[in-house]
């Protein structure tokens, strides 16, 4: 059994009859126009790698992993070659029913059941909001790709390895991947960044991996808001110090493969990504296209809430609202840096010019306009971290009015039934306290 290192979170396990690829990302920005790869693979590159693919594992919807532009340009091909994808099973159905309508094939597997492809045998398991991870087995060698799973903690990792056992090779994230506080707030990136080696660390150990890949973090923060982000992340020849001796760390190159009974540190792979991380100041930034005049914000806004309305309860959102419990739904004052416009955002009111406020926080209309237009647009800006708090608190007040359409994305309405997602809304506030601890 051979492993080839594609790009990203991308990996291709091979076997003796079988080829199993993982989120296929491999060209174009992702998280609106927010990160770019560090490296993009040539036609010839994924050509090679689909040539040994029978099956594609997705993770998760995020674009790192998902990519619609990659699944648009190769649905013919991946039909030509009867390349299924395997995805989990969810109640939406949406990733499933978005490439089945690009004519391509999807195994939709239930979370924890067990799956076979000849002799390799795997389980996706859920984790948390809408991570999953890929257990592999085949050849007596266990796999494990966590990617982005957020399994930190010692407790977190021993209930894994309780229920999943132990592993020989470990795919696993190595640097921090989304907003960590403003330009002024390195301290917090540093620190997310020494976290993530310990997880790592702390990863290995548990799950007693022979081997650890570090990847999944083969990005930058690639837009002129926030470039500044990249100030601290980790460079993937920091994983192996923090490791320790006990565990093999091996950092691949793009398609390069190894054998995964004979893992080794090429040491061309690290003076590789040691030149590419290094040069990241100098490559291209990006930038939004277009300002969205206020007016469409407002025609934007009415959609929005219209669509949020429909799918909670109205009554809820304003007996919250007015009674202030949890902070939830009061407005939030944006200052729309490309229009150089103060407005106020309420919920059950509307957006309006609010010149004399004080902001809460600055953004480009264009992330204020993607929050309004998709449920999924709050998560993006929180990923790609185009916004500056600039007041205290500024981050919470967003998220306690935003936020409401990631968790109807991902199937949490706030209606009386709540109470049946109640460990999620906790685990939501808990991560709103951690922010806030963070930025003070």
């Amino acid at each position: 059994m051979d492993i080839t290192f594609v790009n990203h979170a991308s990996v291709l396990i091979t076997g003796k009859d079988w080829g199993i690829l993982s989120d296929p990302w491999y060209f174009g920005t992702a998280f609106h126009e927010g990160w770019s790869l560090l490296y993009e693979n040539p036609e010839a590159e994924i050509d090679d790698a689909l040539s040994q693919t029978s099956h594609i594992w997705l993770s998760h919807e995020h674009p790192d992993h998902f990519s619609v532009l990659f699944f648009k340009k190769y649905a013919a091909r991946l039909n030509d070659r009867a390349i299924p994808v395997i995805f989990r099973a969810t109640r939406d159905g949406r990733v499933a029913g978005f490439l089945r309508a690009n004519g391509i094939a999807v195994i939709e597997v239930r979370p924890d059941e067990a799956y076979q492809i000849g002799d390799a045998r795997l389980r996706i398991v859920p984790s948390e909001f809408y991570d999953s991870a890929l257990l592999l087995e085949a050849e007596g060698v266990r796999i494990f790709n966590l990617n982005d799973c957020p399994v930190r903690d010692a407790r977190e990792l021993a209930e894994f390895r309780a229920v999943y056992g132990p592993c020989d090779v470990l795919l696993t994230q190595f640097s921090y991947a989304a907003w960590k506080g403003g330009r002024n707030n390195r301290q917090w990136r540093e620190d997310a960044a020494r976290e993530k080696l310990d997880t790592v660390a702390l990863q290995a150990k548990v799950l007693e991996a022979k081997a650890v890949i570090p990847f999944a973090s083969f990005v930058r923060f690639s837009h002129d808001m926030n470039g500044y982000l990249n100030d601290a992340v980790n460079l993937p020849g920091a994983v192996a110090p923090r490791a320790g001796d006990s565990v093999r760390t091996v950092v691949m190159r793009p398609m390069e493969r190894q054998s995964v009974d004979a893992l080794k540190q090429d040491s061309e792979s690290l003076a590789f990504w040691d030149a590419v991380f290094a040069g990241i100041g100098d490559m291209p930034k990006t930038a939004f296209r277009a300002s969205v005049p206020l007016d469409d914000l407002q025609a934007g806004f009415r959609g929005y809430q219209a669509r949020l309305f429909a799918a909670n309860s109205a009554c809820m959102i304003r007996l919250l609202k007015s009674t202030g419990l949890l902070g939830a739904f009061q407005p939030v004052v944006l200052r729309l840096v490309d229009l150089d416009r103060v407005v106020t955002v309420d919920i059950t009111g509307g957006v309006f010019e609010t010149p004399a406020a004080q902001p809460h926080a600055d953004m480009h209309s264009a992330s204020l306009d993607l929050i309004f237009k998709t449920d999924f647009g709050f998560d993006t800006l929180t990923v790609n971290g185009c916004f500056e708090e600039t007041s205290p608190g500024g981050f919470q007040r967003l998220a306690k009015v935003f936020a409401l359409g990631n968790l109807n994305n991902m199937g949490i309405h706030l209606t009386p039934r709540i109470a049946l997602n109640a460990n999620l809304i906790l685990m939501f506030l808990g991560r709103l306290r951690k922010v806030a601890a963070k930025m003070a």
